[in-house]
């Protein structure tokens, strides 16, 4: 997604005493790869876990109470420059980047029931050279070697985490723009994956980028971060949002339908304030008044949709903040629909699924 990741998410979230308690956890060895298989693991419908604090028994009880069965953990290795080879580990300041947090995170998951995609993905630490990983190029060849052996050491640490717990499916990249030509090496990186991890595995094309996409045969289930523009107006009408969704599948479906695997919108979102729909992926909005409704709208609506298309084996939204308070505060124009009535809306369509 193209925005900018908030400090408070990616540096310093963390309590010190809090830390030192997690960090004091024991664990069992997880499950293992017992029962993983490579199909993708039926309708999955859920939100992207905000990966920040430690995550208690409640946080989970909370999100089970919508109907939820997956979600999306996103650990964030650090890309140092866009035009640079070299990939940092993820903050471990921060719980849930840290191997025990995602470790605990879905066991608490599992335990009601939901099952979890591991996603790591980029984020840009020069600010300056580049904010999106769809920004990542190098400036030659020998450059893309280093990228991707660095790259691939990460992932294949990912996959085996994965194993360990047994952690449904595993997204090996998401909107790298500019490695889809190197198609050669995602393939080699797939192949040294599943030598080490017996899940479904996945990747996860830009909205924009599916046309470019040119290894589909090679994964398990196709990831798209969905953030198609559904209307230039500030306050489109529902009708309007319907149209929208409309106008955007009538090319992706075709699309969807040639490449005979799951697609899976591994991040769709919408802000809750007016204009939100014209850029989905944009992080901010600054100055645009509250709208809780044209964000509930967008929920009912894309759901409404999207739940119709057999091809699309699972949808989550953008994003969930364990903690988060609720009722949200009036001002609040953030993409989570916690305490707002979009979790009102996400609450009867995940029921009703659950019910099919």
């Amino acid at each position: 997604m193209r925005r900018l990741l908030t400090c408070g998410v990616i540096f310093g979230i963390f309590c010190a005493g809090v830390f030192g308690l997690a960090s004091m956890i024991a664990l069992e060895p997880g499950i293992g790869p017992a029962g993983l298989s490579a199909r993708w693991p039926g309708r999955r419908f859920g939100v992207t876990w905000e990966v920040a604090g430690p995550v208690s028994p409640d946080d989970i009880a909370w999100l089970a109470s919508t109907g939820a069965n997956g979600i999306v953990q996103m650990p964030f290795p650090r890309q140092v420059h866009v035009a640079r080879p070299e990939i940092e580990e993820p903050d471990y300041r921060v719980w849930g980047q840290r191997e025990k947090g995602i470790r605990i995170t879905t066991r608490l998951a599992r335990e009601q029931g939901i099952s979890t995609v591991l996603k790591p993905h980029l984020y840009v630490v020069d600010r300056d050279s580049g904010f999106w990983p769809g920004d990542i190029r190098m400036v030659c060849e020998d450059d893309w070697q280093r990228w991707f052996a660095r790259y691939s050491e990460l992932i294949l640490g990912y996959a085996d985490l994965a194993r360990e717990e047994g952690i449904e499916a595993l997204c090996v990249g998401a909107e790298l723009r500019q490695t889809l030509r190197h198609e050669r090496q995602w393939r080699a990186l797939i192949e040294q994956v599943r030598q080490r991890y017996p899940g479904c595995v996945m990747y996860s094309v830009n909205w924009d980028d599916y046309h470019e996409f040119q290894f589909a045969d090679a994964v398990d289930a196709i990831g798209v971060q969905a953030y198609f523009p559904l209307s230039e107006e500030l306050r489109p009408t529902r009708v309007e949002i319907e149209r929208g969704w409309e106008t955007s599948l009538a090319e992706f479906e075709p699309w969807a339908l040639r490449q005979g695997k799951p697609i899976v919108f591994t991040e769709v979102g919408f802000h809750s304030c007016a204009g939100a729909l014209t850029r989905p992926w944009e992080w901010k909005f600054d100055g645009m008044p509250v709208d809780f409704d044209l964000q509930a709208d967008a929920y009912d609506v894309t759901l409404s949709i999207l739940r119709r298309r057999p091809w699309l084996h699972g949808i989550y939204f953008w994003k969930w903040i364990p903690g988060h308070p609720s009722p949200a505060r009036a001002d609040d124009t953030e993409f989570h629909p916690q305490g707002k009535p979009a979790e009102d809306v996400l609450r009867r369509h995940f029921f009703e699924e659950r019910q099919r």
